[in-house]
This record gives structure tokens, C-alpha cells and sequence, in this order.
């Protein structure tokens, strides 16, 4: 099957089949690269399949996000053994080493896109390769020629996810591989082209030996329903599978993180180590209500900030009101400490009945960014056990709207694969009273998660109130049974 638009350069996530009939024969661009008969051979007799895991972590050094890409390569027929192999994209070397290819050095990077003479968008790519006709294989690796040297379509130009990675108009992939022993090297710009009118993935590469001759090929693959991730939070930050399949004949309940699964007072302790106790408490709870308040504001007034700069802005008024200031690296310090969150203490418990119940269907609606998120359910050691509950992510991010405009909840919805008529098919679970009152403003179910046994007292909305009301996060399966 085609390339579904869920799956873009930035979420590659699931198990990729090479076909054969689009892609480029392999043997003369393998035997360029050494790689014997006796296996040359091996290859052709296969079917090659590729799982991906593409995901965020963050560098110990600079706190700064890097994205990573775990492949795991195996094959039907052929008699063939397996490989792995993880690369981080930021343009450093990695080092890999398997039994086909021998020891490689690595280099891979997302890249933006240029403007050719001719006004068409392409990606903007520093060839490394070095052959006599650089011209021509910098013309087909951004997918302006075919290997014969005839016009091809082109890469289609597709916005990326977050405005920091390349200019904005479009995203690829680079690659730069060289061979410790034999000395070729393998350059690919990986993304998306049509073909016979539908979207595909493809691999445009150049193969160069130690002697200067070279190869050009692309290769395509089709992307099957897979859910067995090698890791589990791959599931958080994939939508590979069609979750109306997925979803069928089950109850979705969706999360919402902070406030109800992560308790954002544990930042409290981050605090405590510049301030006072007290004032620590007084910076935590302005900072969140600054969060929250900012995110309504910015919906009245149809704009849009992601949840990471809100964080950020928030924070500074909160200390701006208590006559403090932080230094640029104690500010980097405690945005890291957002994504390592405590969790509440009957989340648990909670996640365990709910990741035994095979008629429900976890996943986490949030007002994070897709990055924010997976990163603060990765990073926090009470609720990382429990990632491979969830079904999915989904984050307002994609629409640019907060909670509790009517659209992130139809977003959920539309997500799950469910129609205007079956919002009541979902359950939001929240601590956060105004998410519930938007979530009920639509029809969904909602449990409201009282912890601090107050009551419901919230008026905006009079005639919306919770489905259900719960003082502790365990209960909150016996009351979805009770009412399916």
C-alpha cells in the first residue's frame, strides 16, 4: 500500500517492505560495494523487511532534543540473518558494524529545502559524495533526474511538524555512510515521491568504491499495519497502524498528562534548589496557572504558541511576580525537569487494570507537542513502565488549538477513527475541570479526577458536568464498565 499522509519524514514508525517492482535492482549497486556473490545472490531471493522506530531523546550535554532512528533489517527466504542499526540526526559520526557491510562510519541529518533556477523546491543538499559528474548525482539524489538521466517529478515538498527543523517548506533526510575497510562510501536523501499517482516512501542513493565507480538507485517501500514495536513508546509517538481497525469493538479512553497522570507540583523540588520553600510553592503554582491561562488567551485570540514556548513564558512571569530571576542555563535546568515529571501515586495501580482490560484502549490526549509529551512520558521514571499502555498520542499540536476548543476534541475523535455521531464512544479522563467541560461540550464522556475531594464546583458551564467523578484514578475502570 501507499504511504498514508500520518506517515511523513518525522514519523517513519513500523515494519517497511521493499518493493521490488518500484525499486532500483540491487546486485550491481551490492557488488559495487564488495559484497560477495554467495550473498549478492541471498538478497535477491528475499524479501527484505525494515522496522523503524524513530524517536526523541535528549543530549546530556546541551538538553537539547536529538531525534533518533532504529532500523531492524530482516529477511523471508534467502537464508539470511538479521541487522540493527541506530543513528542519531545530528551530523555526527556514528559507528555501526554488521556482518554485510563490515565496520561504517555514519553521518545523518534532516535538511531543509532550496530553490532551483527553474523556481521548484528541492532539498538542500551539501553533497559529500566526490565523483567526476557531481552535477548529475546531486541532480538525482534531490530527485530531479532517474538514474538514466531522464526528468523524474520530483521529492514532494511537505511541510515539517515544527518550524525548527530546515525553513519550514519542506523536510528530507541525509545520510553519509563510508566504509572503515573498503573505503566506499553511500549517500541517500531519504522522503517522499508519487508514483503511478500515489505517495510512496523512497531512498534515492549513490553508491561510490575506492576506485571512483558508481552506482545510482532508489528503492521504495510500502508500509504494513505493524503494532510490534521493538520499544514501547514507539507506540506514543506513531500513528503508523489505521486506528479505526485498531479501535474497533473497544472503548477509548484518553488521558490527558499534565494534572491528571503527571502531577506538575513535582517541579517543586527543582525549584527548592534556588528558592525557599515557600516561594518554590508560590513560582509552581503560578507557573502553571500562567500555563493554562495562556493557552486560553492565545485560543481568543486565534493564535498559536507550542506548549514548549508557552511553558517557557510562563514560567518567566511566574518568577517576574515574585521578584526573581533565574540564570539562561537554571532556565534550561528546570524546562528539563518539565519532562521528567512525578507521577500521581494511583497512576500505577491504575495503568496496570486498564493495560489488562483488552476492551479498552488507552492513549494520551494532550496539550503538549508530540515532542514535549513523549518526552515527559519517557523521561519519568514512575510512568515509563507503563508506556506500552497507551495505544497512541495525540496532541493539539497538529491543529494549533487548546483545550478546551471544540476542535481538539473532534481532533481526538477524528484520530480514533470515530464520527461526529459517536463522541460519546470516548471517555476523556482529567483532573482539569475546564477540560472537562470541554470534552462534555461535545458530547464525549468525561471523568473528573478529584483527588482533593472538593467537589464540582465548576460554574462556566452549568449544565455540563462530569460523567462521572472519581477520587482516586483506580476507579475510573469500574465506572466506564458500568455505563458500556
Amino acid at each position: 500500500m501507499a504511504a498514508p499522509m500520518t506517515i511523513t519524514i518525522q514519523n517513519l514508525n513500523g515494519t517497511w517492505t521493499l518493493d521490488k517492482g518500484l525499486s532500483n535492482e540491487t546486485d550491481p549497486m551490492l557488488k559495487l560495494l564488495g559484497v560477495p556473490w554467495v550473498l549478492r545472490k541471498a538478497f535477491s531471493a528475499v524479501t527484505l523487511h525494515v522496522h523503524i522506530s524513530e524517536y526523541t531523546t535528549t543530549d546530556p550535554m546541551t538538553r537539547k532534543a536529538l531525534v533518533n532512528i532504529e532500523f531492524v533489517q530482516s529477511a523471508i527466504g534467502g537464508g539470511l540473518a538479521g541487522t540493527t542499526e541506530k543513528r542519531t540526526l545530528n551530523w555526527q559520526m556514528n559507528h555501526h558494524k554488521d556482518y554485510i557491510f563490515g565496520a561504517v562510519q555514519g553521518w545523518s541529518r534532516f535538511i531543509g529545502c532550496s530553490t532551483d533556477i527553474d523556481g521548484s523546491i528541492l532539498p538542500d543538499l551539501d553533497l559529500q559524495t566526490n565523483v567526476e559528474n557531481n552535477a548529475s548525482v546531486a541532480r538525482f539524489l534531490q530527485a530531479k533526474t532517474d538514474p538514466d538521466g531522464t526528468i523524474a517529478g520530483g521529492f514532494l515538498v511537505e511541510e515539517p511538524e515544527a518550524s525548527h527543523f530546515g525553513n519550514g517548506l519542506g523536510l528530507w533526510l541525509h545520510t553519509f555512510e563510508r566504509s572503515v575497510n573498503s573505503g566506499w562510501t553511500l549517500e541517500q536523501v531519504w522522503g517522499f515521491e508519487l508514483i503511478g499517482g500515489q505517495r510512496y516512501f523512497t531512498r534515492r542513493m549513490v553508491i561510490v568504491n575506492s576506485a571512483g565507480q558508481y552506482e545510482m538507485g532508489f528503492s521504495s517501500g510500502i508500509i504494513t499495519c505493524s503494532r510490534s514495536f521493538t520499544r514501547s513508546y514507539v507506540k506514543l509517538l506513531s500513528l503508523t497502524c489505521n486506528l479505526t481497525a485498531i479501535m474497533t469493538g473497544t472503548t477509548v479512553v484518553a488521558f490527558d498528562l499534565y494534572g491528571t497522570l503527571l502531577s506538575t507540583e513535582s517541579i517543586v523540588k527543582q525549584l527548592e534548589k534556588h528558592f525557599s520553600h515557600a516561594k518554590a510553592q508560590s513560582i509552581s503554582a503560578l507557573w502553571r496557572r500562567y500555563q493554562l491561562e495562556y493557552t486560553w488567551r492565545l485560543n481568543s485570540m486565534d493564535r498559536y504558541e507550542d506548549f514548549s514556548i508557552v511553558t517557557f513564558n510562563s514560567l518567566q512571569h511566574a518568577l517576574a511576580d515574585n521578584g526573581e530571576q533565574l540564570s539562561d542555563d537554571d532556565i534550561e535546568q528546570l524546562m528539563a525537569a518539565y519532562d521528567s515529571l512525578s507521577t500521581f501515586t494511583d497512576v500505577t495501580p491504575t495503568l496496570t487494570k486498564v493495560a489488562a482490560d483488552p476492551s479498552l484502549e488507552a492513549v494520551i490526549f494532550s496539550n503538549g507537542t508530540k515532542i514535549m509529551v513523549s518526552n515527559s512520558v519517557l523521561r519519568s521514571k514512575d510512568l515509563s513502565p507503563h508506556a506500552s499502555a497507551f495505544k497512541d498520542l495525540v496532541t493539539v499540536d497538529e491543529i494549533q488549538r487548546y483545550k478546551p476548543s471544540r476542535a481538539t476534541y473532534q481532533h481526538l475523535a477524528t484520530q480514533m477513527g470515530k464520527a461526529p455521531t459517536q463522541m460519546s464512544k470516548i471517555w476523556l479522563i482529567s483532573g482539569n475541570p475546564f477540560d472537562i467541560v470541554g470534552a462534555r461540550s461535545t458530547g464525549m464522556q468525561a471523568i473528573w479526577v478529584d483527588r482533593a475531594n472538593t467537589g464540582w464546583n465548576d460554574a462556566a458551564a452549568p449544565d455540563l458536568r462530569p460523567t462521572a467523578i472519581v477520587h482516586n484514578l483506580e476507579h475510573i475502570v469500574e465506572e466506564i464498565r458500568a455505563r458500556i
